[in-house]
């Protein structure tokens, strides 16, 4: 991956948190304060990223991630929808790296936000991204047992059974009046619009 060389990383600053706050509530019904977004970064800054490139006209964003270090005991809660993807707390549900503690990196957010960097396409943005969180979750002296993700759109689903994800069972499932604007839609038995959230995970 030839774009990969030309990419430097950074944490994620106020306004883009803002932006992907803003884009995650078009995709999915389920509430989430952008103050429990804002805590998530603050609590593991390294694993909320912004993948930055020089392009002929200046720096541009090639894309963004937000993953989060989940104790492994709230990591298969969430895994089996016992625990909600968006009331983790970063103060009681994260591990810690200075315990060395076993986790689950759960992929909260993942955007492209371009196709090209100059004359060089942007290709496998999902594996890139994914890894760059193991690996930041790795260095900071986390135990990293698997990765998950919650996938309410074809697009999302397509990139993380290309990873070697799989489906845990669980789905989130919301009928008309409160579905996401976007996302896997289909027709309930009565007629009226049901939209799925998967989860799925992986082994490391």
């Amino acid at each position: 991956m030839e774009w990969t060389k030309q990419v430097t990383l950074q944490f994620l600053t106020g306004g883009a948190l803002r932006d992907i706050h803003a884009s995650d509530q078009d995709i999915y019904p389920a509430d989430l304060p952008l103050s429990r977004l804002q805590a998530w970064a603050a609590a593991a800054p390294s694993l909320s990223i912004e993948f930055i490139a020089d392009d002929q006209n200046g720096p541009i964003s090639v894309g963004v991630v937000v993953a989060l270090p989940v104790r492994l005991d709230i990591w298969n809660d969430l895994l089996s929808g016992v625990v909600k993807e968006t009331n983790l707390e970063a103060s009681t549900d994260f591990g810690s790296p200075d315990l060395e503690s076993s986790v689950g990196v759960h992929i909260f957010h993942i955007e492209r936000h371009v196709s090209h960097i100059g004359q060089h396409p942007i290709k496998a943005f999902g594996k890139f991204a994914v890894d760059s969180v193991v690996q930041a979750a790795k260095k900071q002296g986390f135990t990293v047992v698997g990765t998950s993700a919650l996938t309410a759109t074809d697009d999302g689903e397509r990139t993380f059974k290309r990873l070697g994800f799989i489906p845990t069972g669980y789905e989130e499932v919301w009928t008309a009046g409160e579905a996401p604007r976007s996302g896997s839609r289909e027709d309930g038995v009565d007629g009226s619009s049901v939209s799925r959230a998967i989860m799925w995970r992986r082994d490391e």
